[in-house]
């Protein structure tokens, strides 16, 4: 059993080890894209294509209208809808281009997504096909949007069939709030730094055993 515990351990202890070295050497990977693929510039409407009216803030492209209880992602506390037109174009000030986007969830953007707090969800545009809201509980409720309209600041890599790596903002501050972030990743590598020795520490007690 101790000899079994220990090949346990000396398994979590190297994938432990494996991954604070990959995250101390490469980062977490976060990147604003470059190259001769990325498009840069500002969200177009394509014509023929009308703006959507949200439930929170101005109307909208393309994005998700998320209903949660006390601003919970869990499943059974949360429903999501995505509504708009996901075939935008990229205005790079010198010709614009088509993509079509991703979900919401894979765009990384600084800001927040508009919410409000509400007592009922009645009336509010996308949310009529919410039909068992029982389920999150008794109000209040948030309805959080996020979205893209025209003229948002835009970065993304086109070249299949959705545009990947969208990000949200001018490239500057985009910049500046990843190299933020990627400086806080120290005290991670730390933390699965000494569980992976901890884990070895304990398989080695465990194969010697």
């Amino acid at each position: 059993m101790k000899r079994a515990l220990g090949i346990v351990g000396l398994l979590v202890g190297v994938t432990f080890g494996y991954v604070a070295t990959s995250v101390a050497v490469r980062g977490t990977g976060a990147a604003v894209p470059t190259g001769v693929d990325v498009l840069e510039g500002q969200v177009a409407l394509p014509e023929g294509v009308e703006l959507v009216e949200s439930p929170v803030g101005e109307p909208f492209l393309y994005g998700e209208v998320r209903v949660t209880k006390g601003g919970s992602k869990a499943i059974d506390q949360s429903w999501t809808t995505v509504v708009g037109h996901a075939g935008i174009e990229i205005d790079t000030g010198e010709r614009r281009m088509p993509v079509t986007l991703p979900h919401p969830s894979e765009w990384r953007r600084i800001t927040q997504p508009e919410h409000v707090e509400v007592e009922s969800v009645e009336g509010l545009a996308h949310l009529e096909g919410l039909d068992d809201l029982e389920r999150l509980g008794p109000p209040p409720y948030f309805v959080l949007v996020t979205a893209v309209r025209p003229g948002d600041p835009i970065i993304a890599r086109a070249g299949g069939e959705e545009a990947a790596e969208v990000h949200l903002g001018v490239r500057a501050e985009l910049e500046a709030w990843i190299s933020e972030r990627e400086s806080g990743r120290w005290p991670i590598v730390g933390l699965l730094g000494i569980m992976a020795l901890v884990s070895l520490g304990l398989a080695y007690r465990g194969l010697r055993g």
